[in-house]
């Protein structure tokens, strides 16, 4: 596969990393600080998209639970909940709401953060 000057294939990630290396030998110390500000930012970028996506499959999860099922509390513990108190599910307060309604062992009703609870298919993030 013949390379063109200044063009990565986009459907071909074995070729792009290997053109990147092939490249890397000729770039100046300048060069490199530079390239390395940019790949730090677009890591950054892409962290963020995949922490988000997660973040958000993992709301779209709670809420198709059925109100009443078993989860596990993992927020900050304080005097209202223990760590990884397993307490039940009420019902998202809204659809684009990250918090949801649950009810504590003395059957006391609390909004709290969705990423403070864990599913009953998500307990590998308890191992």
């Amino acid at each position: 596969m013949e390379h063109m000057p200044g063009t990565l294939p986009s459907d071909n990630p074995a070729m792009r990393t290997y053109i990147i290396r092939e490249c890397l030998p000729a770039l100046s110390l300048a060069d490199l600080e530079a390239l390395l500000a940019a790949v730090a930012h677009r890591l950054q970028v892409l962290q963020e998209a995949q922490e988000r996506t997660a973040f958000e499959t993992h709301c779209a999860y709670l809420r198709g639970l059925p109100a009443g099922t078993p989860v596990h509390f993992v927020g900050p513990p304080d005097k209202d909940f223990a760590s990884r108190e397993i307490v039940t599910l009420g019902r998202a307060l809204r659809m684009s709401s990250t918090r949801i309604e649950v009810l504590d062992r003395h059957d006391h009703l609390w909004h709290v953060p969705m990423e403070w609870l864990v599913g009953p298919d998500e307990t590998h993030v308890l191992a």
